[in-house]
């Protein structure tokens, strides 16, 4: 790609291209997700990111073995939510709660030292409700309206309307998110830490990893596919 594309290439469809360069993106701390409907150039912009370091990491990946990435766009919306429930859904669920009870039970341990860990798990409380409560909504309730609506206009206006609350709870959840990493300073334990604590640390990055691909995949592929 030359630079002139690149930099008037909204975030989330170079994403939607090749799932690598989000690693590029949050390496520069760019929003790819719920912001990915900017260009490279403004989001470039608002970090204060150099256009040509990034573009720079943008070709240099383009020019490597792309191996077994897959190319996100050609999927239907039925073979995406279908996905999205099995692989991003399950991956929840099963994270859910180990990382809740580590979380308490380094908070219990080190809470009266490092206060953070008190944030973390009362923080991370709260997004596992919602998340839990978003994904059963998106399974009951929208991910069939999207079927729906693929041969119904009217079930369409209703999906239309259900779309705008899903990118709501999205971008709630991804402010939580982004304060947990906030507090322990991206993920990072102290030197002492025991083999929870640092368990602890691992899973919350492990988890921001795959909500970040999820929410993308979502907001930038599915939801543009069902408002077509």
């Amino acid at each position: 790609m030359t630079e002139t594309q690149i930099l008037e290439a909204r975030v989330g469809n170079l994403v939607t291209e090749d799932l690598r360069r989000a690693r590029v993106f949050k390496n520069y701390g760019i929003d790819f997700c719920c912001g990915g409907g900017i260009t490279v150039k403004e989001a470039c912009r608002r970090k204060g990111v150099p256009e040509g370091e990034l573009i720079s990491a943008i070709n240099d990946l383009d020019q490597s073995p792309a191996g077994a990435t897959p190319t996100v766009d050609g999927w239907t919306a039925t073979f995406l939510m279908d996905y999205i429930v099995n692989v991003h859904h399950g991956f929840v669920r099963k994270q859910i709660p180990a990382i809740r009870a580590f979380s308490e039970k380094v908070a219990k341990v080190h809470g009266h030292a490092q206060p953070e860990l008190d944030v973390v798990r009362d923080r991370f409380a709260v997004m596992a409700t919602e998340m839990e409560a978003h994904m059963a909504f998106e399974e009951n309730e929208l991910f069939p309206a999207i079927r729906e609506a693929q041969s119904d206009r009217d079930a369409g206006l209703q999906a239309e309307q259900m779309l705008g609350t899903a990118e709501d709870e999205h971008d709630a959840v991804a402010a939580i998110m982004a304060e947990l990493r906030r507090v322990t300073n991206d993920f990072t334990p102290p030197d002492w830490a025991c083999t929870t604590y640092k368990a602890l640390y691992a899973h919350l990055a492990e988890f921001e990893q795959d909500l970040h691909i999820h929410v993308h995949l979502e907001n930038n592929v599915l939801f543009q596919k069902a408002r077509t």
